[in-house]
């Protein structure tokens, strides 16, 4: 059964909220559409978070975009001999790329899988590109636990914490560095362990026999461009040298201070948007992959406030605090009903961001409440949002796009993934 477009599921989950805090009784309707519509937890207090996560998104893809990324790329997907090795090699890549930056491993993923395939095919060797394919989405399976991951990145810094908590739950979670994250020894230890399980399992699921492999489409390529001829300013590195030169400088002080472990969404950005600009050279090669990568930002846009007046309603009407209470108190109870909660929203809200809009007040109540500490139940969160990707394929239409695949062809093969992984995470999350 194909689910409706995200964006409806947007629409429908706000008049659910409504209709939940109707039942709740704590406010009236009046007060309940103001807190919607307005107010400080309301439909436009995202548009910071919002534009965070398109910027994100386009950061990485632009350097997914350069030419050293798609080199690199290149010389890669000569390596594999073997249709096990060429499935493990594009999970691998794949992972690690995305533990880096979630947009980078989307589209470089992407890029490897096709790549690999083609190399494989042109040598006349065999390969199953279906299975490339699932390989190069597995980034999206550990994208949350790593450093471009939106819930912890959102609790690093108190503006965050108030973007999503409020002021009040924010002051009672206090300070949430990446080492009690993404830089912990717990989540570094599940990390390592999908890095070896996940493209295990790839390799494994090569099909026995050849004849049933599948060769890449005909029509599978890089896109050309067909801009007019830019100017000798946008062309040339003049002006981009000493701006770069310039956020280089700030980026060596803020990480001299001690500032990674603090990291928030703006100084991710910051350091992807010099990254990108460095290695693509030039300002209209910059404007070119960035307007290429734009277009993958329609949701956000738009479903963003729907998530923010959700959220508005949620705590106006009291669901906030009904759902915290109504999760266990126990603490290894209570993050795996975070780990089991957050993989079933995914489903309904593809996006990490936006997620952590609607569920991070309830998950870190609860947490507060049960003692758990508060940057394990948001892994626990970013566990089970992670996992559902394998079995949601919204963000894998980028990788559709470039390896010429249907979801059809990959999911088949994710669905296993999200078996495998599925006890990975939940072991985790008991263990705490």
């Amino acid at each position: 059964m194909r689910l409706p477009e995200p964006f409806a599921l947007a629409l429908l989950l706000t008049l659910a909220a409504f209709a939940l805090a109707l039942l709740v009784g704590e406010a009236p309707p009046g007060e309940l559409v103001d807190a919607w519509a307005g107010g400080g937890a309301g439909f436009w207090s995202y548009l910071g978070f919002g534009m965070q996560m398109c910027l994100i998104l386009v950061t990485g893809f632009a350097v997914a975009a350069t030419r050293p990324v798609q080199v690199a790329l290149e010389r890669l997907a000569a390596v594999p001999k073997s249709p096990g090795q060429a499935a493990a090699l594009v999970a691998f890549v794949s992972m690690s790329l995305a533990l880096l930056h979630w947009g980078l491993g989307v589209v470089a993923g992407a890029l490897l899988a096709r790549d690999v395939g083609l190399a494989m095919h042109r040598s006349g060797r065999p390969v199953h590109y279906p299975l490339l394919g699932a390989a190069g989405y597995t980034g999206m399976c550990v994208w949350h636990a790593g450093l471009s991951g939106s819930a912890p990145l959102k609790v690093t810094q108190a503006k965050d914490r108030i973007d999503v908590l409020g002021e009040e739950l924010a002051t009672r979670v206090g300070e949430l560095p990446l080492t009690e994250t993404v830089l912990s020894g717990g989540n570094l230890i599940v990390v390592a362990t999908l890095l070896i399980v996940v493209p295990a399992t790839c390799a494994a699921m090569v099909p026995r026999d050849p004849s049933r492999f599948k060769g890449p489409p005909a029509a599978v390529g890089r896109s050309e461009h067909d801009d007019e001829p830019p100017t000798a300013l946008d062309s040339g590195p003049w002006l981009l040298v000493p701006v770069v030169g310039l956020m280089a400088w700030w980026v060596l002080r803020w990480a001299s201070a001690g500032g990674v472990a603090r990291m928030g969404p703006n100084e991710l950005n910051f350091v992807f948007l010099a990254l990108g600009l460095a290695l693509l050279g030039s300002p209209a090669a910059y404007h070119r992959a960035a307007s290429d990568a734009a277009r993958a930002t329609t949701g956000i846009l738009v479903q963003f406030p729907f998530y923010a007046g959700i959220r508005g309603i949620l705590v106006a009407g009291g669901v906030v605090s009904l759902f915290a209470a109504a999760l266990p108190d126990h603490p290894a109870m209570l993050r795996l009903s975070v780990f089991f909660t957050s993989g079933v929203a995914n489903v309904f809200i593809p996006s990490g961001g936006g997620q952590w809009g609607v569920q991070g007040p309830i998950v870190l109540q609860a947490a507060l409440d049960a003692g758990v500490p508060p940057g394990r139940a948001v892994l626990a969160f970013a566990y089970g949002d992670q996992w559902t990707n394998l079995l949601q394929p919204f963000w894998a239409l980028p990788l559709l796009g470039i390896t010429g695949n249907r979801a059809g062809d990959i999911l088949g093969y994710t669905a296993v993934l999200a078996v495998v992984t599925g006890v990975v995470f939940a072991g985790a999350v008991l263990v705490g």
